[in-house]
């Protein structure tokens, strides 16, 4: 019977090494992931804001006083504007 290669009996050497970092990277990995899933549960808020230049084009295409405008966007939900 052959004697096992120097690479065969590397790589049984090597094979437990290899899995231990595999698990390590997987318990990290899953870790990362709860942590994520746990932040993003918690912040489900957001907020929609309107660029100013942009109600003042629609203000100016429309016709109507950029008041109106702005109200209008303020019952639909837009909170915020932004310069």
């Amino acid at each position: 019977m052959a004697s096992p290669s120097p690479f065969s009996r590397f790589a049984n050497m090597v094979r437990p090494l290899l899995w231990v970092l595999i698990l390590v990277g997987v318990a990290t990995g899953l870790r990362s992931a709860s942590h994520r899933w746990s932040t993003e549960n918690n912040n489900r808020r957001v907020e929609i804001a309107v660029d100013f230049a942009e109600l003042r084009s629609l203000s100016a295409a429309t016709g109507e006083p950029l008041d109106t405008v702005l109200q209008a966007f303020k019952s639909a939900g837009v909170h915020s504007v932004t310069l």
